[in-house]
């Protein structure tokens, strides 16, 4: 059996129609309060059918600690942010992560 050749660019799209991608600049999306704590909307849920959001925070002025019931992805560009979750023996667990480094799962966080 031999390899596929090359695939088009207008195949590929007729079989997976996707759309323009949306880039986001540096200093763009909307700036929202809550919780006393300033962030910036990058991605909304409504834009994404509420499969997922990112916002941007400054180090230190995050969203404070809170819980909820779906799973978080965090990806640190400077600063530090402690994801809490809880271990295998069913205590809270804090989990570091510095700038560069992501988590992701069920869980709480507060910036460090």
């Amino acid at each position: 059996m031999s390899a596929p050749g090359p695939v088009s660019a207008t195949a590929l799209a007729e079989a997976m129609p996707l759309g323009k991608p949306v880039k986001i600049g540096r200093d763009a999306g909307e700036v929202a309060t809550a919780l006393g704590a300033s962030f910036t909307w990058k991605v909304e849920g409504a834009d994404t059918g509420c499969a997922f959001a990112v916002y941007e925070s400054a180090p230190g002025h995050g969203v404070p600690l809170r819980m909820h019931p779906f799973a978080e992805f965090f990806h640190v560009l400077e600063g530090r942010v402690d994801v809490m979750g809880v271990d295998a023996a069913g205590t809270l667990d804090w989990t570091p992560v510095a700038a560069g480094e992501s988590a992701n799962g069920r869980s709480t966080h507060r910036t460090a």
